[in-house]
């Protein structure tokens, strides 16, 4: 069951995130992409949470924020060990699961080569 999200928390949500990357206006389209990709049901809600939490990795707003849109019973929370992953709960299942990070794409990876040679080649 889905809670029922309000439009003005969903577009303050995404303002936060258009704010935030600002000067990388590739993470807020990603984050659309998923956003998209999820309502089409292409991927259930553990793997939106560690694609959302992988984009904003070490931004706790964000990542917290994100619950606004999560269905009933899920919930992200940051562990009280201090560890910068977050956890998250479902329904149905006692504890919590760790978020295992996703790779994210350095701007270097898209370019032929990727990696050091073309970070080397851009300081040429």
């Amino acid at each position: 069951m889905m809670r029922e999200l309000r439009v003005e928390d969903a577009l303050m949500y995404l303002d936060q995130v258009k704010m935030e990357f600002g000067d990388r206006p590739h993470i807020y389209n990603e984050f659309l992409d998923i956003m998209k990709t999820f309502k089409s049901q292409a991927i259930d809600t553990p793997g939106v949470i560690r694609r959302v939490a992988s984009l904003f990795h070490g931004n706790r707003r964000l990542v917290l924020g994100f619950n606004t849109f999560l269905p009933e019973g899920y919930r992200i929370e940051l562990p009280l060990d201090g560890s910068e992953f977050p956890v998250y709960r479902e329904p149905g299942r006692s504890g919590v699961t760790q978020i295992r990070m996703l790779p994210q794409p350095t701007p270097y990876d898209a370019a032929p080569g990727g990696g050091a040679a073309a970070a080397a080649a851009a300081n040429q």
